[in-house]
């Protein structure tokens, strides 16, 4: 029998405000007359209205879901709806949850009496009648005890209709949120190709810039043999007794000359700078464009993350009925039956993580080598490490570490005979697999083991 009003009274505590709502006109003349919907909201209707506002709802939903002005609004209405609908039901699941947990401490205290008078019937020197006593009070508690679980019963079986119930709204309330999700992915994905493009340009930016650095590294080199030179020329010639217009004069070629190097690195900097700065406002523009549309899916990703409680209660055992009766007849007095308990240790054993040595670097001079050769004696090195069966498999496979770095010279814009430093190699290598096939774990976590093996050996 019903109580008053609808079984399941709704009250949203997420439902959109009617004042400064983008969506109430939308909702007030399309959905449902104000008066109707004030109603629904406040619980203040029958289940046949409530049974036609739903379904005009539904109708409307579907209708508006096309609307680019009205889909947010409604998605945000109908995950508001569902998510009213599980808080409702949750109050009410940990309603029931909190009444089967006061019957649960009953049994509790039922149990704690009962495991204090079981020893007393066992003790020879109370008297029988006490000990019929003992046995009719623990019959009792049985009796109590039926009486509590049947309680408990009904508490969790309220309680686990009140679960799904909430469950069945949250699946509801994911399918509207997917359908946004979805739609705002579309809308995102254009824009997310193109951010990912400007990326890659800017990976082979850093590529060029780090070739780039090479040069201005000799051409600071350079300048800085130049004036040295024309130091010691100086030097010299005021230690001759040379007037110093003359000697001014004599120097005024190593000027130039130091003065063009040093144009030359300014106006290369100047031209990195500029480029860097260019492609990141690209990254930034573009990435303005499609934060909004992440911000609107995001919402509805959050929505998602709210799980419905669990009752946490324990899962009962299925019962089966006696099918025995009592046997009527004489009374044979037999010995109480022995409890026995058995108790089981546990042992836990540490295990250790094997070490592993890393073998040291050999001391000596760093080798200045050309790109070639880097990738040559990358190459066996690799080799000798995967064996050459493995080693033509990962070439073959598109692997970036078994490249023969013609490629890694024509994106650096870098001559294969190339001198580099080593640190120099590792820095261009690592940049050229981050260009190609950034995040994959390759062979290229070894050229750190590489640089110590190979190219840090003594001369």
């Amino acid at each position: 029998m019903k109580r008053h009003g609808p079984e399941e009274p709704p009250q949203p505590a997420e439902m959109p405000k009617r004042e400064g709502n983008p969506g109430r006109d939308f909702l007030y003349g399309t959905l449902l007359s104000e008066s109707l919907l004030d109603k629904i909201l406040n619980g203040g209707t029958g289940e046949s209205t409530i049974q036609r506002a739903r379904q005009i709802a539904g109708a409307a939903y579907e209708g508006s879901y096309a609307v680019p002005g009205a889909r947010r609004v409604v998605g945000k209405l109908g995950t508001a709806y569902n998510q009213a609908w599980i808080n409702w039901h949750e109050r009410r699941e940990v309603n029931a949850i909190g009444k089967w947990g006061r019957h649960n401490r009953r049994t509790e205290a039922n149990d704690g009496t009962r495991k204090t008078l079981l020893p007393l019937l066992k003790d020879e020197s109370i008297a029988l009648g006490t000990r019929k006593e003992i046995e009719l009070r623990l019959s009792r508690l049985g009796a109590k005890d039926a009486e509590i679980d049947n309680k408990k019963d009904k508490a969790q079986t309220k309680a686990e209709k009140r679960e799904n119930k909430a469950r069945i709204y949250a699946n509801r309330r994911d399918d509207i949120a997917d359908r946004l999700i979805a739609q705002y992915d579309k809308k995102l994905a254009p824009r997310e190709r193109q951010l990912e493009e400007e990326k890659y340009e800017f990976a082979r930016f850093k590529l060029r810039e780090a070739a780039q650095e090479v040069y201005i590294k000799k051409d600071l080199e350079k300048a800085r043999l130049k004036e040295e030179e024309l130091k010691r020329m100086n030097i010299a010639l005021r230690a001759a007794g040379r007037p110093e217009r003359e000697i001014r004069a004599n120097g005024t070629e190593l000027e130039k000359v130091i003065e063009s190097l040093r144009q030359g690195v300014a106006e290369r900097r100047r031209v990195l700078a500029k480029e860097r700065s260019r492609l990141e406002a690209r990254i930034a523009k573009y990435d303005a464009k499609a934060a909004p549309y992440r911000d609107k899916r995001d919402r509805f990703i959050r929505i998602k993350e709210r799980r419905p409680i669990e009752t946490g209660i324990p899962a009962r055992a299925a019962k089966e009925s006696l099918s025995e009766r009592e046997t009527i007849g004489a009374h044979e007095r037999t010995p109480a039956a022995e409890a026995t308990a058995s108790t089981a240790g546990e042992a836990s054993e540490a295990g250790r993580a094997p070490q592993e040595n890393s073998p040291a670097a050999p001391e000596g001079g760093k080798r200045h080598l050309s790109l070639e050769t880097y990738g040559a004696r990358w190459e066996q090195f690799l080799r000798n490490a995967y064996g050459d069966k493995e080693f033509d498999r990962m070439k073959r496979s598109g692997d970036v570490s078994s490249t023969d770095f013609d490629d890694l010279a024509k994106e650096a814009g870098l001559p294969s005979d190339e001198i580099l430093e080593p640190e120099q190699f590792k820095n261009l290598f690592g940049l050229y697999r981050n260009l190609k096939k950034p995040g994959t774990n390759d062979g290229f976590h070894r050229i750190d083991e590489f640089m110590k093996r190979i190219i840090l050996l003594s001369k």
